[in-house]
């Protein structure tokens, strides 16, 4: 009798246990589909028109094939793309008509650093985390916490500046800057690769935002006359394709390592190079695997930060979904240890990426 009563309890406990093994693993399967099945809403301030239209194109469509990649494993993304022309003023308004309308669990955008000054102060008070794919902290006036970025610092272009001047037998360096903080974040480095390649800096020269076309022929003159045998640059489009059609103009083959505005200017046929020219461009390594997913998705190759944009829509899936009680702050700087194709993302106290290596490439 004592036998059979045992043996009726310990059939009860197993039977509980049954239970309660039933009810978590049910309860575990309810929280994986409701994650899995979650939109995450990212709110887009990408300049689509303007100067900074081509980089701004790049980003849509690498933040576009994220999102048709995170679709296949059934993760919902909802992306609402508000042009902002490059004009800090749309950028506030674009951030405004976000919050006022459908507020997104993050934003990514603005993407140049004067628009992130102009929007970011209204997306930080919102507590809404900002992801910019193609900045750094160096030239971003307007500090935040829920500010991450998705570039490498210019600070470390020091080194291979320092041995590209080597291998250019470069004695004598003009450096031509923008007159502006990603100019600023140029300037420690260049110079320092200068004194480090046993060089001597002949000509510096400032130039403001939006004034390239103009003042650039002046210079290079300048360049010239000053014997410069090698050229850093940090300039945008519209100063590119001036840039070269002066060296052409006055014969000035010297080699110069400059931006990606170089790669864009030449690839949209606003300027061709010549057997003569050298032209170097700072540049990541790049992903063989994403070239040729961009590339059969969009029929060309991908431009500047498209691989950091698809990275960075990555990277806030992950943390939309993963974080502790929505805390995708937290997250993004404590969590994130993400093997990208740009790189892998790890955030510093300033919103930064931890590390990153540029590599120079010669256009041809």
């Amino acid at each position: 009798m004592n036998i059979t009563k045992n043996l009726w309890i310990i059939g009860v406990i197993v039977l509980m246990i049954v239970v309660v093994v039933v009810l978590v693993v049910r309860g575990t399967g309810a929280h994986s589909t409701e994650k899995s099945t979650k939109t995450i809403k990212i709110g887009a301030i990408v300049s689509l028109s303007g100067a900074a239209s081509t980089n701004g194109e790049d980003i849509k469509k690498g933040m576009d094939l994220a999102q048709s990649d995170l679709a296949k494993q059934g993760i919902n993304v909802e992306i609402d793309y508000q042009d902002d022309a490059t004009n800090p003023k749309d950028s506030v308004s674009a951030a405004q008509k976000m919050l006022a309308t459908d507020k997104p669990d993050v934003f990514v955008g603005p993407i140049w650093s004067f628009l992130i000054d102009a929007a970011n102060p209204i997306e930080s008070q919102a507590k809404i985390v900002t992801y910019s794919p193609c900045s750094t902290s160096e030239y971003i006036n307007s500090k935040s916490d829920y500010l991450f970025n998705g570039y490498i610092k210019n600070s470390l272009k020091e080194l291979p500046a320092t041995e590209w001047l080597k291998s250019m037998n470069a004695k004598k360096v003009a450096i031509i800057a923008s007159q502006d903080s990603w100019g600023d974040s140029h300037m420690e480095a260049y110079s320092q690769a200068v004194t480090d390649a046993n060089a001597t800096l002949v000509l510096t020269e400032r130039v403001p935002f939006g004034s390239e076309m103009n003042s650039l022929p002046t210079i290079l003159l300048k360049a010239k006359s000053a014997g410069a045998d090698a050229i850093l640059w940090t300039g945008y489009d519209d100063g590119a394709a001036v840039f070269l059609k002066k060296m052409h103009e006055l014969g000035l083959n010297i080699p110069v390592l400059g931006t990606d505005a170089f790669k864009t200017v030449i690839s949209n046929g606003n300027v061709h190079l010549t057997a003569q020219d050298k032209i170097y461009v700072f540049d990541t390594e790049r992903s063989n695997e994403f070239d040729a997913k961009f590339s059969k998705a969009y029929g060309v190759t991908p431009g500047e930060c498209a691989n950091t944009a698809y990275d960075g829509v990555m990277i806030i899936a992950d943390a939309v979904q993963n974080s502790k009680d929505g805390n995708i702050q937290d997250y993004m700087r404590n969590n994130v240890n993400y093997s990208g194709y740009a790189h892998t993302y790890k955030f510093d106290q300033n919103g930064d990426i931890k590390g990153g290596q540029w590599i120079v490439r010669e256009l041809k």
